[in-house]
């Protein structure tokens, strides 16, 4: 007969079990997420391009909007030489988050996650454009080339909504069922975006070269590029967010504005349902559109 283990030795690792589950659906639900906040930012974002072409009466103008972890576009263009042409999307895209920010962040709860965490990922994804601008390409860097404003000048706006989007994005964590405190979120947003990136990685290869759209405007080796760096990328930014949640977060929370305190919300399995179904919608949506 098998000696039986303390009373402290049980509750010690049904403790450890439930935070290892713990940490398991927050990752589900961060995977699960970004496919339809993909979605969303790509849809208005080359909208916003779009958009542009519908005021100058362009004919047959098509986006190629996805859930996946890649480039997506508007085509037609109009000429190189057109500045509305390069600011359509960033600044379409920037509008509403500002516009649902003014109407959702006062009313931060779980049920608006992803409402929330589209104006986070928006403003940082905007801001990551400096990249671009140190590359020299970008909407941003477009701009400056068509019409001499000093590239300095977009360089420092995309810095501040690159940083204003950490602190957003970051504020926004407790909701993923995670307290400042717990260190397992340095792996749970890494794992959960890098995965994201792995599965779009995957679909841009089985399913982009035989994309009438971009093949037909020979963008297929483009957006296989931009799949190539996405899932490095992505688990970057989702330690970032990470770091600086259980750093600087932790450290002055209590002192935070109201705007960046968030409530804690503890997940549970069924949490995931919403995300899931919204995920799978998306998936299929983009699968039709890129095919």
């Amino acid at each position: 007969m098998s000696p039986k283990l303390p009373a402290a030795t049980l509750d010690a690792g049904k403790q450890s079990e439930k935070r290892f589950t713990s940490a398991i659906r927050s990752t589900l639900l961060v995977f699960l997420m970004f496919f339809p906040l993909t979605f969303l930012h790509l849809l208005f974002h080359e909208g916003g391009h779009a958009l542009v072409n519908l005021v100058y009466r362009v004919p047959h103008t098509s986006i190629y909007i996805h859930p996946f972890a890649f480039s997506g576009f508007s085509r037609p263009m109009l000429p190189y030489q057109n500045v509305w042409m390069h600011l359509g999307g960033p600044t379409i895209s920037l509008l509403i988050a500002l516009i649902l920010y003014l109407i959702f962040w006062k009313r931060r709860n779980y049920s608006n996650l992803l409402v929330l965490t589209y104006i986070a990922w928006t403003v940082f994804w905007e801001g990551m454009g400096f990249l671009d601008i140190l590359g020299r390409g970008g909407d941003f860097y477009n701009v400056t080339r068509v019409t001499a404003l000093p590239v300095g000048l977009f360089f420092s706006i995309d810095v501040l909504l690159f940083i204003l989007g950490i602190i957003l994005f970051g504020s926004l964590i407790p909701l993923y069922g995670l307290k400042a405190e717990d260190l397992k979120t340095l792996w749970v947003f890494p794992l959960g975006m890098g995965l994201f990136g792995l599965v779009g990685a995957a679909v841009a290869y089985a399913l982009v070269p035989l994309s009438p759209f971009a093949v037909q405007y020979g963008l297929v080796q483009a957006i296989l590029m931009s799949a190539n760096f996405r899932p490095l990328l992505m688990a970057l930014a989702g330690l970032l967010f990470a770091s600086v949640y259980v750093s600087l977060y932790r450290s002055s929370a209590r002192k935070l504005p109201a705007g960046l305190r968030m409530v804690y919300h503890p997940l549970v399995w069924r949490d995931l349902r919403w995300p899931a179904a919204l995920a799978l919608v998306s998936i299929l949506l983009g699968v039709i559109i890129i095919l």
